[in-house]
């Protein structure tokens, strides 16, 4: 099963990971950038809230509140429910 989720990013807002991965965006074309060997490497941008076609939004319901992702980039209307990432528990010893 796929799980949806998303990460906070300084320049492009929120950006959708798709297992763990940031999500391509496939409408944008590959720029080519100078890479530190001497060869081209290509930088792809992520699916994020920077874009026109995406959007966040946080529902409170009575049952918790729902993350929702989406995106009309394809001319559908595609809602992604996101996934909660689970609270990282401390477990600190004091001696």
């Amino acid at each position: 099963m796929t799980k949806y989720t998303v990460k906070t990013d300084q320049t492009h807002g929120l950006i959708l990971c798709k297992n763990g991965s940031d999500a391509i965006c496939p409408f944008q074309p590959a720029i080519p950038t100078q890479s530190q060997m001497g060869g081209l490497a290509i930088m792809r941008i992520p699916c994020s809230t920077s874009c026109a076609h995406a959007e966040y939004n946080k529902f409170n319901l009575a049952s918790g509140h729902v993350e929702e992702y989406t995106m009309t980039c394809t001319g559908t209307r595609i809602d992604l429910e996101l996934e909660q990432e689970p609270e990282i528990e401390s477990k600190l010893i004091k001696i």
